[in-house]
């Protein structure tokens, strides 16, 4: 069984990072949906060049504001 994972960061002003691991393609996004709905707006994606490959792991970066 392969985990997934979510690294969450917040810095000193209060902005969150959130690192995805484990999941999949577009995965990544229905993963961290609802947490991005309790956190707020998403103010900048990154995404690994992985994001576009389904059968790949991959570790995809968002961040969203508080």
């Amino acid at each position: 069984m392969e985990y997934q994972t979510i690294d969450i960061k917040i810095d000193n002003s209060g902005k969150v990072f959130l690192e995805v691991s484990g999941a999949k393609g577009k995965q990544c996004l229905a993963f961290t949906k609802d947490l991005e709905k309790t956190l707020g707006t998403v103010e900048k994606r990154d995404l690994k060049p992985e994001f576009n490959d389904e059968g790949e792991n991959e570790e995809n970066y968002l961040s969203s504001n508080l």
